[in-house]
């Protein structure tokens, strides 16, 4: 969400430098049912609505980021450790059978992981076993035996 311009009739927060000046709330949908936001609204095409409609949203995957957890325990309960990695890759270990890896930077990184793809914001690669290569802006969920 884009940061809202607060007219200052309308400010809440006196302070400098204080936060009305901030993201706006997510509309539920495009139609606008908020009439008056305290925060103005300055787009609303991102929406809940048409989040909850598109399957490969973020709010879907969020939600799948989330029901990961059940099938693999270590994402809820297993120790971290963080393993070595090329700039602006941040990846780490999850107890003994799950590794994340995300790529932070601009470009491709390769990184020495085995596992299977369980989630990935590259979607065409879950259930594939990964093949060290991290897209610019991906992360990744691995299984590992």
């Amino acid at each position: 969400m884009l940061d809202g311009e607060v007219p200052p009739e309308r400010r809440l927060d006196h302070a400098e430098p204080g936060r009305d000046a901030a993201r706006t709330p997510m509309p539920w949908s495009a139609a606008g049912e908020w009439r008056n936001p305290w925060l103005p609204l300055v787009d609303t095409s991102p929406n809940v609505a048409d989040q909850r409609a598109d399957p490969a949203s973020t709010l879907h995957f969020t939600r799948e980021l989330i029901a990961a957890r059940r099938p693999l325990p270590d994402l809820r309960t297993g120790s971290y450790r963080e393993l070595e990695s090329p700039p602006d890759v941040w990846a780490w270990r999850r107890g003994e059978t799950c590794i994340v890896a995300v790529n932070l930077g601009a470009k491709e990184a390769l990184i020495e992981a085995k596992g299977r793809v369980e989630l990935s914001t590259d979607r065409a690669s879950e259930g594939e076993p990964f093949d060290d290569r991290l897209g610019a802006g991906h992360g990744v969920i691995l299984s590992v035996d």
